[in-house]
């Protein structure tokens, strides 16, 4: 991972620790997501283009954590 891989990675895992509390997804990427698996989704693996700017990252992400909020509201309410 280079420099400025890693603090790309530090700055997506600090703006999911900010909104933590704005939704499960957020929790998930904060407690589930090592610095490699960031990378990683930094990296699209058919075209290997890469996220390089906090923007980008930031959006990418959001989707994410709302992906992951999505879910998790679907299974709540099947319990229920």
């Amino acid at each position: 991972m280079t420099t400025q891989q890693m603090e790309l990675v530090q700055k997506v895992r600090s703006y999911a620790i900010e909104r933590y509390n704005d939704g499960f997804g957020w929790s998930v990427i904060v407690e589930c997501f090592e610095n490699q698996e960031i990378l990683d989704e930094l990296i699209d693996e058919e075209t290997g283009k890469e996220i390089t700017t906090e923007e980008e990252a930031f959006a990418h992400f959001k989707w994410l954590a709302d992906l992951h909020s999505e879910r998790n509201q679907e299974v709540c309410s099947e319990i229920w």
